[in-house]
This record gives C-alpha cells, structure tokens and sequence, in this order.
C-alpha cells in the first residue's frame, strides 16, 4: 500500500497514486479482480503554517459527518489560520474548490484576537449557505448566510436583540421552498437547546417569522425536525408532557403534538437532547416510521400526521422488553424500507405482515451505518465485518471481514465505494475504502505514521470527498481529499479552416484546447489511426482533393485519463471544384432564381430560460430551410467578488418551413454556458445572447437576419 509521503514541508502537496492493498496480503494480479478507480489523496491547504492545527470542518450538524456544505461545487466549512500577517482571525468562515489558491478565508465574522464565531450549521437553501456564528458578545450567536464571497457573506437575522443574548439557531431544515428552524427570541439560554421556538423563513428578513412560541418555560425544547411533504415532523420535550412527536405545516395552528407517546411527562421518544442521526426518523409510503417507548420497550412506530394513525407498527422480538435501543438506521431500497434491530436487520413493504427479518450470513447484532450505494445496501456488523445486501436473503453476503475487529466509523458513500475510518492494529485510524468486494478493501492514507491520524467529518462536494487529517507535528490537523474525477474533458476547436470551408492549397492547421487544465489530446485525420497531438496544434500537408474530417479529444490528466466522448469536429475539402456545366444547355434556359427569401423574425427581447433562446421565424412567399445559430455573453463572478465575461458559441438548429408558416426556433445553451447563465441569474446579472438565423429557399438563395436577446431572472409578483 502506498502511504502518505506529506509530512515533509509545511505546505507539501500529498499525492497518492493508490495501488493495492498489501496489508492483507493481496497480490498484485489480485487488482484485476476488484474495481477500484484510481484517486488522488492530497492535503488540501496548511491553512495554519507549521505544526498548528487548521482544525476545519467543526461545525458539522453531525458529530462525526457532514462538516461542511456543497454550494455550487464549493465547499463551504469552517477553519482557522491561526496568525496570518500578524492577525489571530481564529475559527472562522472558509471556503475552498479543493487547490490551494482556491481554499481560502471568506469573512472574520469575529474581528479580534482571540476571538471565533464558530460557524455551524451550514444549510443550502436557495442557491446560498444559512449558518450560525458569532459575531460578539452584543450581537450574540444568530444566523449567517453566504454566497461563496466575501462581499456575499453578512448577517441575515438577529432574532435576539437583547444585549448579550444570542437567537442561537439550530436544526436548519429546507421544506419546499420554506427553511424551518429552532431558535430563541426571549432571552432565556439563548445558546443551549432550550427555550427554542420554531421559527421559518423565505430566505428574507420579512419573510422571516416565528411560527409558534409553543410554551413559555425555560426548560422546553425541540429538535429533529423531518421534511413530510408540505409539512415536517419534530420532537419537542417539556415538563408536562416530556419528549414527544410533533407536527407542523407551516402555521400557529397546524403546530401541534401528534401524540403523547409516553406515559404522562415520560419521554415517548428515545433520542438524545440535540439531534438524532439523519436517517432515525423516515418517511416511507407516505408514512413516518420511527422508533418510540410508551413504556413497554423501544419498538417500531408509525404515524401518518394525526394520533389515531399514530401507533405501534410492529413488536420486533414479540417478547417483554424493547426490540429497537439503538436506532432504527432506515434505508429504502427496491420499495422497501431496511431498518436495523437489536439482533439483526428487518425489511418491510409497509405492512405488518410484509415485515420480516432479512436473513444475514453468521448474524450479527445490531447493523450499524447503513447506506446505499446504487441498487445495493451496505451495514457494518460486529466483529469489524461489512456486510452488503441486493434486499434478498440471497443477494445478502458478507464482504470483507476486518483484522482486528476494531471499530468502523465515518461511513460514507463517495464514488460507488464505501468509505470508512478503521484501525488495522499498525497504522492506527486511516481512511480506507470498500468497492464491494473482499479483495476490493485497501486503505488509502497513513497521514500520521506515528500513530492515529484522526479522519473524520467526511464531506463529499461533487467528485471529491474532503476531510480532517492529523500528520501530528508536521502541519497538524488540517483539511485533506479524496479526488475521484470521472468526469471527462470538453474539447474546442480554436483556429482551423472554417467548417465547410474549400481550401485552395492542400495545407490545414488546427489549434485546439480542453477545459481541464493538463489534458493530452488524440487527432484523427479521415476516420483513421488515433495519434497524439499534445501541443494543442496539429497540421495536415499534402491533402489529397476531395472531403475531409478533422476531430480531436481531450485526455485529461492521470491518473484518471477521462476521455472527452464527443470529439470537437471540423469539416472542410481541397480542390473541390464546381461540376462541369451541361455540355448540351437548353436552348432557352429558365433564368436562374436569384431572388432571396423574405425573412421574418420575432424575439422577445428578455427572456427568462437558463436552458435555451426562443426565436419565431417565417419564410414569407416560399418554403425555405431555416438554421440558427448564435454567441452568448454571460457575466460570473469570480471568487474575488469581480465579474468577467464568458463566451460561448450556442449550438446550431435547422429545421424547414412551409411557404408563410411560422416556426419556432429553440436554441439551446451548452451545459457550462447553462450553469453560467443559472449563476448569473442568481447574481441578477443580465446575459446577453446573439442569435442569427438563416433563410435558404429551395434555389439556394440565402438570407440573415439577427436578433438579441437578454436573459435575466424573472421578477416575482406581489401576491394580493
């Protein structure tokens, strides 16, 4: 196994080219066997110089997953640089795309050392990032939102404007188009998890409102809210009637206790105090399904919203005691809802009776961390074994069996491989990963060779996986990744002959690029042999006369070498000359038509679609082909915070019309011009488009005409 070389140098940049796994044993033609994707592993930045900790991704919602956020292929987290250029801006805001000039600090929110805001909670809703942090002891902890910028980040709502108190938001839920969340307005522990009242916003300062104060007292509280349909389900504890299931849609009067689960003021429902992990509560078939104690024992319940449609749904071991003390870990796979037990794993339809054990090899007690990986279920077993299940008794088998059966944590779907941190007695706790087999598991670093390198808080943002690492004294814990690029490069044809083009030497030059930095290139003449053309230029001498077709693809780096499917192609001929004329012409010859079609064209001027510019076109007094094609202009922001402009050519539309008939011409936006424009929308920056279209009636006469377009976001109405 290749380990990690990175603690040489206080800002080196690790890269693990990942061979097998020879802490088994395997041999190297075992490789073949498995499906491992190669990956690079890298530490992403020493955003604190020399052995102090950059300590990032604390403010997860979660205490061993989920760090930070995925904006737009971002990831936004938390980090501290300690002293950098003499100021101390401690644990702040940060963002990074995975290198190092792009990881950088977005705001010190808490000016002044030793001050940290301690940004948590990092939610996206509606193209933005909602967090809490603390700005100071005035202001107090309340919520943050970003848009990737240092200019787009600031304080969205103080909910508690009482001096040293804090509106300490938690549990930042999107439903629909509606953000839910806890927090306190009345001065009482503003940062605990008590006296917090549901509270939801639009994504503005108006739109933001308490939904209800359900009960004034200091020792309330609530939690967990879960998206059920239009409405949400949560848990809310008081004295009276102790922890139990809520419901709410939105209102003061649709917020109400769905039932009072345990007896009189016990708890009806086992959680912890804060949160519970993100998969303990689900909604299958248009039901909840959760676990809960109406003094008989933990069992499996369900609920549709109102009390009578909320009981118990099965007793699992039909015996004196509870069948479910350590979380129901549901997953949905094939229609059926997975959930783990105390002694094994069940499945069910939705039904009592479609409710059955799912037979396991060798059982185990209580399946921990289970996730989905395409049409497949993965759980840890005791004894450090991983276990994998089609959702048949059949189609469940046992993995791989870890030595020694020391514990598996951070389990996490990246990449169509499960990804874990586990101690294999030598190297201490690594990041490893499975592809589903046995001879599939291979750990992927050794950060730290003097002992545990303490990886956790996994985060995937699009093809890389980030998370904390520990190489002890060289440049501590800091933010490190797993880049898994399967995404293959776009290649451009730059400068060439044009496409159609009759040369009039047996002489053509091309130059050509890709959208991934370092890319290799394959140029192919005539559909024949494949050859490299790494200079980004390629010239062809001697063309024979006739047709010819030029393509290339881009290659991007190793060790992925993606190769871009779609090939840039450019048609053109040598020495093509026009047919001899008729030896024998007509005596009296029909006068060539000379005349140009009449071209119409209607466009709206602003137009609203991030996907395509429509443009109505008529060929008045004779049938004609139409063909449109055009160039677009889009403003984006640059992490800066300035803009700069992006050009693209649109793709080309042909379509015919009748003599008189009006078509429509819908042309369409590449997919990086359409991500752009989406951005710049959101920015509301205005794109702007040239579309020509062209008229050739049946003789071949031509006509053009342009129109441009601007595409903006659309103003919302003002209801009422």
């Amino acid at each position: 196994m290749t380990q990690a070389a990175g603690t040489t140098g206080l800002k080196s940049r690790l890269v693990l080219l990942i061979t097998f796994m020879s802490a088994f044993g395997f041999s190297i033609e075992a490789e073949a066997e498995a499906n491992l994707e190669p990956v690079v592993v890298s530490q992403v930045k020493d955003a604190d110089p020399g052995a102090g900790d950059g300590d990032p991704l604390q403010g997860g919602n979660n205490a061993d997953q989920a760090g930070g956020v995925d904006l737009d292929g971002i990831l936004i987290y938390d980090s501290n640089d300690g002293f950098t250029n003499g100021e101390d801006h401690g644990q702040e805001l940060w963002r990074s795309d995975g290198t190092d000039e792009g990881t950088y600090l977005l705001k010190d929110i808490s000016v002044g050392a030793p001050n940290s805001s301690l940004p948590s909670w990092y939610t996206e809703f509606k193209g933005m990032v909602y967090f809490t942090a603390l700005k100071d002891s005035l202001t107090g902890i309340e919520m943050w939102r970003t848009d990737g910028t240092t200019e787009g980040t600031e304080l969205f709502f103080d909910f508690n404007e009482v001096i040293f108190e804090s509106g300490a938001p938690v549990n930042l839920t999107v439903v629909g188009d509606t953000m839910y969340f806890l927090a306190n307005s009345d001065g009482l522990g503003g940062d605990a998890f008590v006296s917090k009242e549901l509270w939801k916003t639009d994504g503005t300062v108006a739109g933001t409102t308490m939904v209800k104060d359900i009960k004034s007292s200091s020792t309330n509280a609530a939690y967990n809210l879960t998206p059920y349909g239009d409405s949400f389900f949560f848990t809310y504890k008081d004295p009276t009637d102790g922890k139990e299931l809520w419901i709410s849609d939105g209102t003061e009067s649709g917020t109400h206790m769905v039932k009072n689960i345990g007896p009189g003021s016990a708890d009806g429902l086992p959680y912890p105090s804060s949160y519970q992990d993100e998969n303990d509560f689900y909604v299958f078939n248009g039901l909840l399904f959760f676990e809960a104690n109406d003094g008989s024992g933990t069992e499996l319940w369900r609920s549709d919203g109102t009390g009578p449609g909320t009981f118990q749904f099965k007793d699992i071991n039909g015996t004196a005691g509870g069948s479910m003390g350590f979380g129901g870990q549901f997953t949905e796979l094939n229609g059926e809802l997975f959930f783990s037990w105390d002694f094994g794993m069940q499945k069910t339809d939705g039904t009592v009776g479609g409710t059955v054990p799912l037979t396991i090899p060798g059982g185990t007690n209580h399946p921990l961390h289970t996730v989905r990986i395409g049409n497949e279920i993965f759980f840890i077993g005791t004894s450090s074994r991983i276990f994998k299940s089609d959702g048949t008794n059949a189609g469940t088998e046992l993995v791989v069996q870890l030595d020694p059966p020391n514990v598996i944590q951070n389990v996490t779907a990246f990449d169509g491989n499960l990804y874990f941190v586990y101690d294999d007695g030598v190297h201490g706790k690594e990041l490893w990963r499975n592809d589903g087999t046995e001879l599939g598991t291979e750990r992927l670093t050794d950060i730290n060779e003097a002992g545990d390198s303490l990886v956790n808080e996994l985060t995937v943002v699009g093809d890389r996986l980030f998370f904390r690492g520990d190489d002890n004294d060289a440049t501590g814990i800091e933010l490190w990744q797993v880049l898994a690029d399967r995404t293959p490069p776009e290649t451009t044809i730059d400068f060439g002959p044009a496409e159609g083009e009759n040369l009039a030497i047996d002489e053509a030059s091309f130059t050509f690029s890709s959208s991934e930095p370092g890319s290799t290139f394959n140029c192919v003449l005539d559909g024949g042999t494949p050859e490299p053309c790494n200079s980004g230029s390629k010239t062809y001498v001697g063309l024979g006369v006739g047709d010819h077709t030029f393509e290339v693809a881009a290659v991007d780096p190793a060790p992925f070498g993606n190769v871009d499917p779609t090939p840039a192609t450019r048609n053109f001929s040598f020495g093509v000359e026009d047919p001899d004329p008729d030896p024998d012409p007509d005596p009296d010859p029909v006068p060539p038509d000379k005349s140009s079609p009449t071209l119409r064209l209607k466009a709206k001027k602003r137009q609203f679609s991030a996907r395509r510019v429509v443009v109505k076109a008529t060929c008045v007094n004779e049938t004609c082909t139409l063909k449109a094609k055009g160039k677009i202009k889009v403003k984006v922001r640059k992490a800066s915070g300035k803009f700069r402009t992006r050009k693209f050519n649109l793709k080309l539309v042909k379509r015919g019309a009748a003599k008189g008939k009006t078509v429509t011409l819908r042309v369409k936006l590449p997919n990086k011009a359409r991500r752009l424009v989406k951005r710049a929308m959101r920015n509301r920056k205005i794109t702007r488009i040239r579309v020509t279209v062209w008229a050739t009636d049946e003789a071949g006469n031509t006509r053009h005409l342009t129109r441009k377009v601007k595409v903006l976001k659309k103003k919302r109405k003002l209801r009422g």
